[in-house]
């Protein structure tokens, strides 16, 4: 039997950020991946937006899975120490950058 999936942090606010973007987003840590919750983007926006799951309740849904994290290192942006980078398995990594410190750790 599989273990259920239990929520384990939530935070609101968080940008997601990429070289030609920052996306602000909600979030969540459960026991298996960490989920990144949009509100739904514009009908134009959605072609380029390949590597999201679409969810009923106009929400999109960017998951990470916990296992695929390989690091995870704190980090400056805009020269606050709110930020933290992940390095995933597959050699790619993400930025996301957090309202405070205090958020953040």
């Amino acid at each position: 039997m599989k273990p259920a999936r239990k929520t384990a942090m939530e935070c609101e606010g968080v940008s997601l950020l990429t070289a030609l973007s920052k996306r602000s987003a909600t979030l969540l840590m459960t026991n298996f991946e960490l989920l990144f919750v949009y509100d739904l983007v514009p009908d134009e926006a959605q072609s380029t937006i390949f590597f999201f799951q679409w969810k009923p309740k106009n929400k999109l849904i960017k998951t990470v899975s916990l296992s695929a994290v390989r690091e995870i290192q704190k980090r400056r942006f805009l020269g606050q120490n709110k930020a933290l980078e992940l390095f995933l398995m597959n050699n790619k990594t993400l930025l996301l950058d957090f309202k405070d410190a205090e958020q953040r750790d």
